[in-house]
């Protein structure tokens, strides 16, 4: 195992400023240092722009390893252009790491992450949490739909995934099967390294669907779920209900949070000023056209079935 704990997080210009506030909430919780951060970015991003991810280091400390991808040589290579597929590059882009840790910019962490890297994965490559978009792209990716997992959070075994030649054969699969997949890379993971994955806590990657759905039979209990929501470790913020995005209502549990981690972070000042808007008027102004869907969140629907 490396000694430090390896993360990697994916950003563009556009994305600096959420890996900024994803950082600082992962910073905030470990402040201990042993932590390198592997920030993955275009070739074309200017210099100066990483100096605000280092600048982090004002939180707590940790070691910073800019990686650029050169986007035009990745679409010649792979077919795809949006950066997220880059996640599938890992083990050659990162070849001083046994093992990475993999975080979208969409999240906060509510734990130490050094909980989670210290999971072990077994005989797995993979580490990852459920995801029920399984029961709707199972069929057609072949695969059970309670092993289907999401992509915002993996643990790797990057060098078990290189003395597999696992970016080859990532490359044919996607060419044999494109029209197989809907949800981008990730189904594609999910097509090459289901049944090497391990599932792991609810807790490490909740997305919006955990609040407001029953578990997937097979994937997750009624007890792993209220265990999650009761001691979550990151929460992602998929879907449409976004702290950041001003003409949508904040009804996220946990949007009170990311402003949080957004005051602390050093985000661009127009970024704060947004949110501070949304934070105090838009729930005021703007009245939602539904109920919202936290109120009748999925720990309420448990306690009124155990009664």
């Amino acid at each position: 195992m490396d000694t430090n704990i390896q993360l990697a997080i994916i950003s563009d210009a556009n994305y600096l400023d959420f890996a900024a506030i994803t950082l600082t909430s992962i910073l905030w919780h470990h402040r201990g240092g042993g932590l390198t951060i592997n920030m993955i970015h275009p070739s074309e991003m200017q210099t100066e722009k990483l100096e605000k991810i280092r600048e982090l280091q004002k939180i707590a400390p940790f070691d910073f390893n800019a990686i650029p991808v050169n986007s035009e040589r990745f679409e010649r290579d792979w077919g795809v252009s949006k950066p997220t597929w880059w996640r599938c590059e890992m083990p050659s882009l990162c070849p001083q790491a046994k093992k990475m840790l993999y975080l979208d910019c969409d999240m906060i962490v509510l734990d130490d992450i050094e909980k989670l890297w210290s999971e072990p994965l077994g005989e797995a490559v993979i580490g990852a949490v459920g995801d029920r978009l399984g029961l709707k792209v199972a069929e057609t990716l072949k695969m059970p739909a309670e092993r289907y997992f999401n992509a915002g959070m993996l643990l790797m075994d990057l060098e078990a995934l290189r003395k597999e030649n696992a970016e080859d054969m990532m490359r044919e699969t996607l060419k044999k099967r494109h029209d197989d997949i809907f949800y981008a890379d990730q189904d594609l993971l999910n097509i090459c390294f289901w049944e090497r994955t391990r599932m792991l806590d609810q807790r490490w990657n909740i997305i919006n669907s955990v609040y407001r759905n029953l578990p997937v039979t097979g994937m997750y209990t009624v007890e792993d779920v209220k265990d999650a929501l009761s001691s979550p470790g990151i929460v992602h913020f998929t879907g449409h209900h976004k702290p950041w995005l001003f003409w949508k209502n904040v009804h996220h549990p946990y949007a009170e949070r990311f402003w949080h981690y957004t005051l602390l972070s050093n985000c661009s000042s127009k970024l704060k000023f947004k949110i501070f808007l949304k934070q105090h008027l838009m729930n005021i102004w703007v009245a939602p056209k539904k109920s919202l869907p936290w109120d009748l969140s999925i720990l309420k629907r448990f306690k009124d079935e155990d009664k």
